[in-house]
């Protein structure tokens, strides 16, 4: 199995944990429209939207919207899920992607059900729905291989992602590898970011406010990457 497969597993069992209304890091988004987001995003001809006009799986789109209402039957949820933990069919463009294009898209979008929900006193997530999050829970668990598989995917990724940030960047893990994720326009100093590898990937996808990364750098260059990529 691939780190991916890995992913897309872990990431299914999570939602179908939690129940279609529990909080995510993805603004104005509950786990019924994450859900529906990750089997849209890899099959734009699902059979039960063909009659909705329009493009089909588009967010925000009416059969978009029509199936995350759908998905608050606890029935319906738990088959999106399902559909979505199954591989992309063979005819899908999606069915050829690995590890560079889904591998930070699973982990990512399982922090964002881990690190938005409240948390019980055990570090299990709460009830869904609770007001407001609750501590951090602890840094999932990662095989070296694994944590290798998503650093590198970090470092390829990031570099895209900071493309209008004037500041440069380094990233150093906790447990000792860095990069240099991106070079400083004129002007401007290089910040450096260090966490846990986890808290490291949610920086560079903009969900930095909950994290545990600390920062060193000039005030006006953190500020210029905070802009972009929020802080703690």
């Amino acid at each position: 199995m691939t780190w991916h497969q890995h992913e897309r597993e872990t990431l299914a069992a999570l939602l179908l944990s939690v129940g279609p209304d529990a909080p995510t890091l993805c603004e104005g988004w509950r786990s019924r429209h994450l859900a529906v987001h990750l089997l849209h995003r890899e099959s734009a001809a699902l059979s039960h939207l063909r009659a909705v006009p329009g493009p089909v799986g588009r967010v925000g789109s009416e059969a978009f919207e029509a199936a995350v209402e759908r998905c608050l039957d606890p029935e319906e949820y738990a088959a999106t899920i399902d559909e979505f933990a199954q591989a992309p069919a063979a005819w899908s463009p999606w069915s050829f992607a690995g590890d560079s294009v889904n591998l930070l898209e699973f982990f990512v979008h399982g922090e964002d059900v881990r690190r938005a929900g409240a948390l019980a006193q055990d570090g299990s997530l709460a009830q869904p729905g609770a007001p407001e999050p609750g501590p951090l829970p602890p840094s999932r668990a990662l095989s070296p291989d694994h944590a290798d598989t998503i650093w590198q995917a970090l470092r390829r990724a990031a570099p895209m992602m900071l493309l209008r940030v004037p500041a440069g960047l380094v990233y150093v893990r906790d447990d000792g590898p860095r990069a240099v994720v991106h070079r400083p326009r004129e002007g401007y100093g290089t910040v450096v970011v260090r966490g846990e590898l986890g808290d490291l990937v949610l920086h560079a996808f903009r969900r930095g406010a909950r994290t545990r990364v600390t920062v060193e750098g000039d005030a006006d260059d953190v500020a210029a990457i905070a802009a972009r990529c929020p802080l703690p």
